[in-house]
């Protein structure tokens, strides 16, 4: 259950910036954060700042549609085998509410990090390409990247740069058959999609149907729609 809110009266200048850098400096002004489990997908919601918690702005990446913002740093040390040790940074994910992403993948193949003098940071070549799916209408998401932990001596993650391919859906079709117990052949085409009934027959209460579904543009119907960039130089 979401808090009450104030209502602060803020003063701000804005002029040309993007989505993000103005919420965020809104946010900033008026001392609120993100709510990201609102079951609205079309707005964001806000909360009260906790007091510990930092400002906004100056803390992450916008890479168009998405804002980009490191969370954690998880290092792990196995006792029992010297070899084995890791780290984990966790990256927060928001994008702007115009959109609903599906699923997010970040190839590790294509991240490249370094530390504060210049030595590259390796990740773990095992873990492929990591991927989150986006449950109901959450406005953000957590992103894990599997490092290798690097020597003790290493103090931060000075910079961290990659791409982030997110599948988004698309406009939104409704498809109706009426009397499906006396259908046999039917289709129906919505947006370059073509949604054809080859069969349906009822199974005590319900109906065994089975549904074809053909793009005008196969090759690209589920091609991923946004790419956006992980947060570049700055210490994490």
């Amino acid at each position: 259950e979401k808090p009450d809110l104030k209502d602060p009266k803020i003063k701000i200048s804005l002029d040309k910036v993007t989505f993000w850098k103005a919420v965020d400096t809104v946010l900033d002004a008026a001392e609120f954060s993100l709510y990201e489990y609102d079951e609205d997908s079309e707005a964001l919601a806000f909360i009260t700042r906790e007091a510990s918690a930092i400002k906004r702005v100056g803390t992450a990446s916008y890479a168009g549609l998405f804002r980009l913002e490191p969370k954690s740093i998880l290092a792990e040390r196995n006792l029992k085998n010297t070899n084995s040790r890791s780290l984990k940074l966790t990256v927060d994910v928001a994008w702007e509410p115009r959109v609903r992403p599906i699923v997010l993948q970040q190839p590790l193949g294509d991240v490249t990090a370094v530390d504060e003098k210049g030595n590259s940071l390796t990740f773990d070549s095992t873990q492929g390409t990591p991927e989150v799916s986006v449950e109901g209408t959450n406005g953000g998401v957590e992103l894990d990247f599997p490092l290798n932990a690097p020597e003790r001596s290493v103090k931060q993650i000075a910079s961290l740069k990659g791409k982030l391919i997110a599948t988004v859906l698309g406009r939104v079709e409704t498809f109706e058959f009426a009397d499906l117990d006396k259908v046999k052949k039917a289709e129906e085409e919505r947006g370059g999609a073509t949604v054809a009934i080859d069969d349906a027959r009822r199974n005590n209460d319900i109906f065994d149907v089975s549904i074809r579904v053909q793009f005008d543009k196969a090759a690209n119907a589920l091609e991923p729609l946004a790419k956006g960039a992980l947060p570049g130089d700055g210490a994490l």
